[in-house]
């Protein structure tokens, strides 16, 4: 009778403590009276009645197949409208219907790397009675968005069209469309922490091997910009205007994202070029980068800590594609050596067009100054500089000859003029940079050597500007344009 009582006060104990969680949740929801339209609001957050699903955006997603390309991290948060709404959940559930934060999701699509993998064998009677043997295969995936891995159901039939074989798929890239399922644990208290989120697969296809990472990063790319236009606002429903954004105003596109990425990139470069001395640089040391930071933070997405390492997990895929870097086997260093070499052979490339471009005007500074300063020197000069100063750097031509000569699958253009900006403005060749000399004669005039680099061009040239400042020989104060 003791132990019946204990139990007893135990189970009362646990009601209560669930009743108290609950009650707090409720304060903190408002049920918006006058505004039917939404059920209840929570958090700030507006969450509409379900029969008014069918307006939101990421239901009416077009591309892709109609699959809203997501992130694993984010498909992970994604809920079951039952927790949310109650009873009324159970309509948008059996259409297939669940909610990430306020937004309802229907058709999904994701890419990532398998796991792990396993089968299940069951049997059932079909309308005769006969007894039907089913094999089911579960895939683990995961797309370095979160450490945590995703549970991929699949039939057997799309499992053998797309050719895998069971213990032979560990890293393929696979996309996966389809719906979301829930299955609960209700061992413990809190439902909600028992609900495990998986994936039915619809369709998948196999994509890319271990090495792929050119298919990886286009995917990547894809689900931020869908995730940013999508998922990072709250839904926001107007009956007034049917339907709308929650920053209608905000257009986005491919291409200021593209822009704002490699802008993003540009700035990593610098970063290895801060500690090009190094074999290796730790991981860790990337998070620490203020000019990183800074630039993540004027990227215009509102990211918490998680997507800033979504963002240079996606950097360093991006620079391990194009062997820029290597990982070491630890997994916590990257291994810089080819960029060393790339970043050493524009160095000796632009301090040599320097210094012989520089021993020209020196040799005719020489001869300037063994002759009378008078206007036919200054002609002479002029003609002479236009034919001596004659070097430049074509970023086209660099970028085919770094490709060739360091096997690599690709670079951009804007990673070389970073590169050789940094060679001239900063402290790598001289101190002080070499963006501009001034070569003075004993005459009292002197050549100034100048590194232009104008946007619309693809060229770094070494142009000389021919001054004469002095006026103390009484001659007048020349300028020339070279």
């Amino acid at each position: 009778m003791q132990k019946d009582g204990k139990c007893r006060e135990l189970n009362q104990g646990s009601l209560l403590k669930r009743a108290g969680k609950q009650l707090l949740a409720n304060c903190r929801t408002d049920f918006a009276p006058g505004e039917n339209h939404i059920k209840f609001r929570k958090d700030g957050v507006d969450y509409y009645a379900p029969n008014l699903f069918h307006n939101a955006d990421t239901l009416n997603y077009d591309d892709n197949g109609s699959y809203l390309p997501m992130l694993i991290k984010d498909i992970l948060l994604i809920k079951d409208p039952r927790q949310i709404y109650h009873n009324e959940g159970y309509e948008p559930a059996s259409k297939g219907i669940s909610l990430y934060m306020n937004h309802p999701v229907r058709n999904i699509s994701l890419l990532g790397r398998v796991v792990s993998e396993k089968y299940r064998e069951s049997s059932y009677a079909n309308k005769n009675g006969k007894s039907i043997q089913k094999v089911t295969y579960f895939l683990e995936m995961n797309d370095s968005s979160t450490d945590q891995n995703i549970q991929v159901k699949i039939d057997k039939a799309h499992y053998l069209l797309n050719n895998l074989s069971l213990d032979r798929n560990f890293s393929k890239l696979i996309k996966v469309c389809g719906k979301i399922s829930f299955f609960y644990n209700f061992n413990g208290s809190d439902i909600a922490a028992g609900q495990t989120v998986e994936v039915h697969a619809e369709s998948l296809e196999v994509v890319g091997s271990k090495a792929d990472f050119r298919t990886e990063l286009d995917w990547w790319k894809l689900a931020m910009l869908t995730r940013k236009k999508y998922l990072l606002s709250p839904w926001t429903f107007d009956p007034m205007n049917n339907v709308e954004c929650a920053h209608p105003d905000t257009e986005v596109s491919v291409e200021p994202m593209d822009l704002e990425l490699l802008q993003l990139e540009i700035v990593f470069v610098g970063f290895l070029m801060c500690n090009v001395e190094h074999d290796t640089i730790k991981i860790e040391y990337i998070s620490r980068d203020k000019a990183l930071q800074s630039t993540v933070k004027d990227l215009g997405v509102r990211f918490g800590s998680s997507d800033v390492e979504l963002l240079y997990s996606w950097l360093l895929k991006k620079f391990t594609e194009l062997k820029l870097i290597k990982w070491t086997p630890t997994l916590d260093e990257m291994r810089i050596r080819k960029f060393q070499r790339i970043f050493k052979y524009i160095k000796n490339l632009v301090r040599f067009l320097a210094h012989n471009q520089e021993s020209e005007i020196r040799k005719l500074i020489v001869a300037a100054s063994s002759v009378r300063p008078d206007e036919e020197s200054y002609r002479f000069l002029k003609r002479s500089i236009k034919q001596l100063v004659k070097f430049s750097i074509n970023l086209s031509s660099l970028q085919s000859e770094i490709m060739r000569r360091f096997n690599l699958p690709s670079l951009k253009m804007e990673y070389l003029n970073k590169l050789i900006e940094a060679m001239i403005n900063d402290d790598y060749i001289i101190s002080g940079g070499i963006a501009t000399r001034r070569f003075s004669c004993k005459h009292g005039y002197c050549i100034m050597l100048m590194w232009i680099h104008k946007d619309e061009s693809q060229t770094w040239d070494y142009v000389a500007e021919l001054v004469e400042n002095n006026g103390e020989d009484g001659l007048p104060q020349y300028t020339f344009a070279i």
